[in-house]
């Protein structure tokens, strides 16, 4: 008669099998989502010298306030190494401490709420610029966080509370012209660990990062659909953008972060900095009015 000992041996080595079997498959269904680089689409993104000097000097006499987290501040360090570009555009990034200091013309910045917490930053956000209403600035905006949004995000319900808050503020600062920024993205994981649980976790019935993307775009779509496009920092759009101008996708329509622009799949290296603050400038330049 086999002792338990002996009888266990095939069926460990059955579920070892197993197991390679579903990582195998894991893995085949992983390489099968990978973000492409979309060659058939070229996008041609505006640059610092399109812009005409008499632009900049405008911007250089404009109150900006901009409300931001974490990936915030990897944009603006990158604005404060385009700016290089722009002498004529004098003014640098400063965190605002109190809401008396927003008096003079400046480019005044701010954190707000707490990341995955999306509807504390709009409390927060309206909270500020309540505060600032003596001093109204000429341009403000604040973005949301990708640890704002995931799967199970309503996203419908936070746009419209979204819309509603500008719409108050309006009324409260006539006066201040009012940016939209989109909800920034996420990448494919980069290092081996990360890369391998990304394969497994539709197996474990858990979300992944095209999932999170996708309802991050969700969002992004009804932004861009509500406000005029030159009113909009794009945030997600010149993240999924490569340098050379081709689109990043997962499937065939949902945008990606470039791989080439992280240093962790979320925030963004210097590369990114320099290619988001850049952009940044522009949506400021081209929205500034006399």
């Amino acid at each position: 008669m086999k002792s338990n000992k002996q009888r266990t041996k095939p069926a460990a080595l059955t579920a070892g099998i197993l197991v390679l079997l579903a990582i195998a498959a894991a893995g085949l269904f992983f390489s099968r989502q990978r973000t492409r680089i979309d060659m058939t689409q070229t996008f041609s993104l505006p640059k610092l010298a399109d812009l005409p000097d008499a632009q900049w000097q405008l911007l250089s006499k404009k109150k900006i306030f901009f409300a931001h987290m974490s990936v915030g501040f990897n944009i603006l360090e990158g604005v404060q190494r385009k700016q290089k570009e722009t002498p004529s555009f004098s003014l640098r990034p400063t965190e605002l401490k109190e809401p008396s200091e927003l008096k003079a013309p400046g480019f005044y910045h701010s954190t707000l709420g707490h990341n995955g917490d999306p509807f504390s930053k709009l409390c927060s956000f309206r909270q500020m610029l309540l505060t600032l209403k003596a001093s109204a600035p000429d341009l403000a905006l604040m973005k949301f966080c990708y640890v704002d949004i995931y799967p199970e995000t309503d996203v419908e319900s936070l746009f419209a509370q979204y819309l509603q808050t500008i719409l108050d503020l309006q009324k409260e600062l006539p006066n201040t012209r009012f940016l939209h920024c989109t909800a920034p993205l996420t990448s494919d994981p980069l290092s081996p660990k990360e890369k391998f649980k990304e394969r497994i976790r539709p197996w474990l019935g858990k979300t992944t990062e095209e999932q999170s993307n996708r309802r991050r775009h969700q969002y992004n779509e009804l932004l861009r659909n509500a406000f005029p496009k030159e009113t909009i920092f794009d945030i997600a759009q010149i993240e999924s953008i490569s340098p050379q101008g081709h689109p990043c996708l997962r499937r065939k329509d949902t945008p990606m972060l470039y791989i080439g622009y992280t240093s962790d799949g979320g925030h963004l290296n210097q590369t990114g900095q320099d290619w988001l603050g850049q952009q940044f400038l522009i949506a400021l330049a081209n929205n500034v009015q006399e």
